[in-house]
């Protein structure tokens, strides 16, 4: 969320300081939503791909095992 307002603070600092704290804002955002991000992904079940795996691999022996024989 872009805060395009000025507070009194703010005001009274040179246009340099005024951007400099207007990209402390936009930090400070950023980190706020990195790390409900960072929460969210912890939430995320994970898959087991140990199946699909021992099925691919049987997959690659079994191709092997046919190119060995074709050779022959």
């Amino acid at each position: 969320m872009h805060k395009n307002l000025i507070t009194p603070e703010q005001a009274d600092l040179d246009p340099a300081a005024r951007a400099f704290e207007a990209l402390r804002d936009e930090v400070a955002e950023l980190r706020h939503a990195i790390s409900h991000l960072t929460q969210h992904v912890e939430t995320i079940p994970t898959q087991d791909y140990r199946k699909t795996l021992a099925e691919i691999l049987r997959a690659q022996e079994n191709m092997s095992a046919e190119i060995k024989d074709l050779k022959s």
